[in-house]
């Protein structure tokens, strides 16, 4: 907080409280600073996935949606790839650096801009990004439960969202 009150203009200092809040799980607060530091840098992905991430915890459909679109469209065309590593690197993407690659290859928001989806009744949308989520990782349990949920039960309320 204190941070904050000597710099009000700094979209970091506003991220890292809202992450502290969303850790604590007092997702109004947590939903309330991240969006200050996306008005202030709105090109950083883990801003826009933790504000989609509060706001679906909320149950603030509409709002998750833009924010998880927002940082899906961030994301756009950026491939993990052996033979294309310059794709990365043309994009100012330290190769190197494990947790930009964790980033760009995170299926959790794919898996939880499914919820929103299926929660705003667009289920063939919703089954379109848990498969890609599946595409990015295999292994993604919640995904493979959310959807063979929809493709059998259209269970929405139980729908696994990934913190």
């Amino acid at each position: 907080m204190k941070a904050i009150e000597i710099n009000q203009n700094s979209s970091i200092n506003y991220k890292w409280l809202g992450m502290v809040y969303y850790t604590i799980e007092k997702y109004k607060e947590a939903s309330e600073n991240l969006l200050k530091s996306s008005l202030l840098l709105d090109s950083d992905f883990e801003t826009w996935r933790f504000l989609g991430n509060s706001y679906l915890l909320l149950k603030d459909y509409y709002n998750a949606f833009h924010s998880f679109e927002k940082g899906i469209d961030f994301n756009k065309g950026i491939e993990i790839n052996s033979n294309n590593d310059y794709i990365l690197k043309e994009s100012g993407i330290d190769i190197n650096d494990s947790s930009a690659i964790v980033v760009i290859n995170d299926s959790s928001i794919l898996n939880n801009y499914g919820v929103v989806l299926a929660n705003l009744n667009r289920i063939e949308e919703a089954k379109k990004y848990f498969e890609k989520a599946l595409e990015i990782n295999p292994n993604n349990e919640m995904a493979k439960d959310n959807l063979n949920n929809l493709n059998s039960y259209l269970d929405i309320e139980n729908l696994h969202i990934q913190k």
